[in-house]
């Protein structure tokens, strides 16, 4: 993912944390009581309705760690200050907004991009391995100057 979609994702993140869940839940409540790992993990054969469910969990588990690593960021990589400015965002607040609140035209949109090219910085560091959730940052981290 480019960096427009790192800065989608950062804005998007409690609407599809959100979503995640409720697929989650659905996926599970439409097979009953998570049976679908559990036949999965044993190995026993069971039909195409099982499979398809298993397969959704899973692709879903993909999202899940992406998402947590934007979490695990918002945790503990993210500046105490912006993080009044990020839930603003959130609210549906817009950038013009918050430019007339600051004063100055263009410093929101920067304070956003710092933000996306931290949350690249850190998601690179996080996956040192070649996962799911570096598939999202294509950016390589770059050491702090």
């Amino acid at each position: 993912m480019n960096e427009h979609g790192s800065e989608n994702l950062l804005l998007e993140y409690p609407d599809r944390w959100n979503a995640m869940q409720e697929r989650r839940d659905q996926i599970i409540d439409a097979y009953g009581c998570g049976e679908a790992y559990h036949e999965a993990a044993t190995g026993s054969g069971y039909g195409d309705n099982t499979f398809k469910k298993v397969a959704r969990l899973v692709a879903l588990d993909e999202e899940e760690t992406c998402l947590k690593v934007v979490r695990e960021w918002l945790a503990v990589g993210l500046d105490p200050k912006d993080r009044v400015f990020l839930i603003c965002l959130w609210r549906g607040r817009t950038l013009a907004e918050m430019d007339r609140d600051a004063g100055r035209i263009g410093s929101a949109r920067q304070r956003l991009q710092d933000m996306v090219n931290g949350l690249s910085r850190f998601a690179g560091l996080v996956c040192a391995e070649h996962g799911p959730a570096c598939a999202v940052f294509q950016k390589k981290p770059r050491p702090e100057s």
